[in-house]
């Protein structure tokens, strides 16, 4: 992970009980999951370059930044559709969705704060 960004998208969603959400809602939930959960973050200077004071700029960094990298990454697990405007974490069949959002919010967690300890060390 060379920045935070998608663990932080995947994060919101997951701490939010939601695995699929419209980008200008999620870029809300994005600045909330920051501010609540990992405010040392502002201080980074990849996530203040980016404006997250700016509800525009926000949606234009999740679909530039971490909505296309998951999706070249892994176009099983994520869906965007230009239409709504909406990015999906694909669920598997079988599982409940409170038990994968658990374990996607455990896993974003470990890397940002990965991320956190190694950007101060």
């Amino acid at each position: 992970m060379s920045g935070p960004h998608k663990m932080l998208l995947l994060g919101a969603l997951a701490s939010a009980g939601t695995h699929r959400c419209a980008l200008p809602d999620t870029a809300v939930l994005v600045r909330d999951f920051i501010e609540r959960r990992h405010p040392a973050l502002r201080a980074s200077p990849r996530i203040a370059r980016n404006r997250l004071g700016d509800p525009a700029a926000r949606r234009g960094l999740l679909r530039d930044m971490p909505v296309k990298h998951l999706l070249e990454s892994a176009p099983a697990w994520f869906r965007y559709d230009r239409a709504t405007d909406t990015f999906e974490i694909v669920l598997p069949e079988g599982l409940p969705e409170s038990g994968v959002l658990a374990a996607v919010e455990e896993r974003a967690e470990a890397l940002l704060f990965d991320h956190l300890r190694r950007a101060d060390g």
